[in-house]
């Protein structure tokens, strides 16, 4: 059974206790002969996700998709899966918890549905996203969410986003790739750190004045009134 397999046949299986079952379809994601996985590294509970460690899958696992009837994943689930390149997150979740992706460095590809509205600070912590377009039904960009993502070249912020936290997208400027960020109009409240020493040009589209805090710890320009691309 592959990888895909296994996790198909947990989330869709919580109720299955049977270790020995689950440990020969770890064993062959890894070809090890691990006998101590159970069920219960993975929960799901009512309509929360959350995982503990499990050194095979962090380490083997590069796509997971969620089970249809999940609503939260919980915070720190994935966090540091070495292996994982590409999420899938279904429709119905509305909560992704706190630093539930940090540290995950191969991952560059995930799916969020329209029904997410939360997700939490440093989520998204030395991912390895190139592109990002944010969720416009998530009004607010929490602190860290992007620090130290070393390959972000591109954060594409839609509008109807009213809030920008502390750092999120911290990077020193040696490694830095992103350059620019197009900030909407619907922007109300900026963190006087969100940009915190970023050597990057903030395009706004609102006025100066309207947001406090310019400019909000960037060290590149900030224009004003931005109505290009």
């Amino acid at each position: 059974m592959n990888k895909q397999g296994v996790i198909d046949y947990v989330m869709n299986s919580p109720q299955n206790t049977n270790p020995a079952v689950l440990s020969g379809m770890l064993d062959d994601i890894s070809g090890g002969g691990s006998t101590d996985k159970t069920v219960g590294t993975f929960k799901h509970l009512g309509d929360e996700f959350s995982t503990g460690y499990d050194n095979n899958m962090q380490n083997n696992c590069t796509e997971f998709t969620f089970p249809n009837t999940i609503r939260k994943i919980s915070d720190y689930s994935f966090s540091s899966w070495n292996a994982l390149e590409k999420v899938v997150i279904p429709e119905g979740v509305t909560t992704i918890g706190q630093s539930c992706f940090t540290n995950c460095k191969k991952l560059t590809e995930i799916e969020i549905p329209e029904s997410v509205t939360s997700i939490g600070a440093s989520c998204f912590q030395t991912c390895g996203f190139k592109k990002f377009e944010w969720p416009e039904n998530v009004t607010e960009i929490p602190s860290q969410v992007f620090s130290s993502c070393a390959d972000l070249e591109e954060l594409i912020i839609p509008e109807g986003i009213t809030i920008i936290g502390n750092s999120i997208a911290y990077q020193n400027n040696e490694s830095r790739k992103l350059t620019e960020i197009i900030l909407p109009s619907t922007i109300t409240t900026i963190n006087s750190s969100a940009f915190y020493e970023a050597n990057i040009t903030l395009k706004c589209r609102f006025s100066e004045g309207v947001v406090e805090g310019a400019p909000w710890g960037a060290t590149g320009e900030v224009i004003y009134d931005y109505t290009g691309e």
